[in-house]
């Protein structure tokens, strides 16, 4: 069974539809490249946070080494080997940052030349030298009291990074060659020969804790002239790194970690057992090892957190100073977490709005259709054939035009059926008169061809006559030359010569009376070709009359306009016919006469001579044969003549029979004519029947 569809629904289909889903796929696209901006404004924030946090400790690594660099740009500008002023000058650097817990010089054994005069004179205190007075003064902040500053000598010079690491890289050696680190460095360490021989470098060493404090190292080489005399550096505690670090993580889930240059963990506010260990050594491995080798401005990994396998943002960043890498740890969850109330208000006002266009849009559609219903029950009534029926208008939009339109079209339906009301029955007053004027001309078609019938028996019998007189004249010609024979032979056939005019004159005499008798004949041919004439003349008439009503008949009229100019050609044919066979009558007629005045002058001639003449032919028989002879080109002449007759008369025939079928054609068309009209009148009445049914 076939669904109907209203209006009202198809609009919604064709319409709120639509734009229902149109504005959930805005909705979703909206949605989703609002989840993709949070997304990328929560990686640039997060990418800011870390920087924001590697710049602050970078910043405090550059201090750190900034100082070294001026102690040992001091040494090497003409304070090396002065060493109470350099005892002193080191005192002072501690006590201007409080941040450092450490400040130090190192010389290589008699790097000055002075350890064994430092040693014999006492003039160094004996903490700031080594007992074979080498200069390695080293002041620190007590641990119970950080305000008092403590004197020592340097120790673990040849196995630390401090001093053996400084010395190897300045060496061009691997700057681990040597050095003890409790725990040791990563695996994953790779950077150890570093070509820095002979030039100036920095050292930032790896944690480690010394005597509670856990501390990193700022280290500086002193050269002259190229050549490694010792070190100059500060310490720095690494105790309030986790405390920093926490101040500068905006988020509850997640923290830092701090990765040094040989891939050890630093500090780290997430998991603080890993600290000071390498990176291979903790479960955080995955995740820090992309970031440690990463050699660019960092890294931005979405994996799963070890601990919970909680998806977690790792972003990283790369601390110039020292080769440090910071890495911030976030919970995604924490970071989107204003994703959800925010896609939910979307969707309930998106819902909201949806809803309200949905009622409204149903509000118009229902009005709309109320109005298409109205329409349509006149639509219904027009169909149903009630024309008479007023349909009253009064709004101007769309729906009013088209009620206007549809009460135009009803008044113009209503004309147009009475205008074609009127019309039918013309046609039928038409269909009557085409059909009396049809079997008119049927009737007057068969009469022509009754007419020509006997006009074409007429011509066989003349034609019959004609081949019969032409037989006689070659008889008679045959005669006329056997006498001249005859003559010519010798009076001695006088009496044959007798015999052979009597037979002449007898069949001269035959030949006058056939040659009255065509004439006769022609006569009564003359008078059918005028009755036939007269026939083609109003047979035109009549097809005229038929084609005038034809063409009152309008296009109904067509078929009949077509049936009576063919039968006003062929009564034009038929005309011209008769008028073609009158002339060749009257020829026939004028070659008869010419034909009988000179056998009857032959006849005269032969009778006025007569028999009795005949023994007087034998005294005259020169002048009978000089007579007879000129008469032979004659009867040739009239042989030709008669011959010419006979083949006219076949000519006639011929005629004849074409105007006879003709003269049928007509009659067919006269009968197609008649079964035209019958057709008419079957329209019309068809016609008047559906207009019956409309009610004006």
């Amino acid at each position: 069974m076939r669904l109907r569809f209203t209006v009202r629904a198809r609009l919604l289909l064709a319409c709120v539809l639509p734009l229902s889903l149109a504005m959930v796929s805005m909705l979703g696209v909206v949605i989703c490249n609002y989840y993709r901006d949070l997304v990328r404004e929560s990686e640039l924030r997060l990418r800011a946070e870390v920087n924001e946090a590697g710049l602050r400790i970078d910043l405090a690594n550059v201090t750190a080494l900034t100082v070294p660099k001026t102690m040992a740009l001091a040494q090497e500008a003409g304070l090396f080997g002065n060493r109470l002023v350099s005892l002193e000058f080191a005192r002072r650097i501690l006590e201007a940052f409080p941040e450092f817990t450490g400040a130090y010089f190192g010389y290589e054994p008699d790097g000055d030349g002075h350890d064994r005069t430092a040693s014999q004179t006492g003039e160094v205190p004996s903490d700031a030298v080594s007992r074979e007075g080498r200069f390695l003064p080293y002041w620190f902040r007590d641990r119970e009291d950080p305000l008092r500053i403590r004197l020592s000598p340097l120790v673990n010079t040849e196995s630390s990074y401090y001093y053996r690491g400084v010395k190897n890289r300045h060496e061009g050696k691997k700057e681990e060659e040597g050095v003890s680190l409790s725990g040791g460095i990563s695996r994953l360490y790779r950077n150890s020969g570093n070509g820095a021989q002979g030039q100036r470098f920095t050292m930032v060493t790896e944690p480690y804790d010394y005597e509670g404090k856990y501390m990193v190292e700022h280290a500086v080489p002193l050269l002259r002239d190229g050549r490694f005399l010792g070190i100059a550096g500060v310490d720095k505690a690494l105790n309030d790194i986790d405390d920093t670090l926490r101040k500068m993580h905006h988020h509850e889930s997640g923290g830092f970690f701090l990765l040094s240059q040989r891939g050890r963990v630093i500090a780290s506010t997430v998991d603080p057992s890993a600290r000071a260990r390498p990176i291979e050594d903790t479960r955080w491995l995955a995740v820090l090892e992309p970031a440690y080798l990463d050699t660019g401005k960092g890294t931005f990994q979405l994996a799963p957190d070890p601990r919970d396998g909680a998806e977690t943002y790792f972003v990283s960043t790369r601390l110039a100073t020292g080769d440090w890498k910071l890495v911030l740890v976030a919970s995604r969850e924490e970071i989107l977490a204003g994703l959800s109330d925010t896609i939910k208000g979307a969707v309930g006002i998106s819902a909201f709005v949806l809803t309200s266009v949905l009622g409204l849009a149903f509000l118009a559609l229902r009005t709309v259709s109320r109005r298409i219903e109205d329409a349509a029950r006149v639509a219904a009534r027009v169909a149903a054939g009630d024309l008479g029926s007023r349909l009253e208008v009064a709004d101007s939009d769309e729906i009013g035009d088209l009620l206007r339109a549809m009460e135009a079209m009803r008044q113009a339906l209503a004309d147009l059926i009475g205008r074609v009301k009127r019309s039918s029955e013309q046609l039928v007053a038409l269909g009557d008169e085409i059909t009396t004027a049809a079997r008119h001309d049927e009737s007057l078609a068969h009469e022509f061809g009754a007419l020509t019938q006997q006009v074409a028996a007429s011509v066989r019998e003349i034609s019959t006559t004609g081949d019969e007189m032409v037989r006689n004249v070659a008889d008679v010609a045959g005669a006329t030359a056997e006498t001249a024979e005859v003559a010519s032979a010798g009076r001695a056939c006088l009496a044959e010569t007798e015999t052979a005019m009597r037979r002449m004159s007898e069949r001269m005499s035959s030949v006058v009376e056939r040659f009255a008798a065509i004439g006769e004949q022609a006569k009564g041919i003359n008078r059918i070709m005028n009755a036939m004439t007269d026939i083609a003349v109003q047979t035109n008439l009549l097809s005229l009359n038929a084609s005038i009503e034809a063409e009152k008949a309008g296009k109904q009229g067509a078929g009949f306009a077509v049936v009576a100019s063919e039968i006003r050609r062929l009564a034009d044919q038929s005309a011209v016919a008769a008028l073609d066979v009158e002339a060749m009558v009257r020829d026939m007629q004028r070659a008869v006469a010419g034909g009988i005045q000179v056998l009857e002058s032959f006849q005269e001639d032969m009778s006025t001579a007569g028999l009795s003449n005949v023994r007087r032919l034998a005294d005259h028989f020169t002048a009978v044969l000089e007579r007879i002879e000129p008469l032979v080109p004659g009867f040739g002449q009239v042989y030709e003549g008669m011959r010419a007759q006979s083949e006219g008369a076949r000519q006639i025939n011929d005629a004849m029979v074409a105007l006879k079928d003709e003269a049928q054609v007509a009659a067919a068309s006269s009968k197609h004519l008649s079964s035209m009209v019958v057709k008419l009148h079957t329209a019309v009445q068809e016609l008047q029947a559906e207009i019956s049914k409309f009610r004006l």
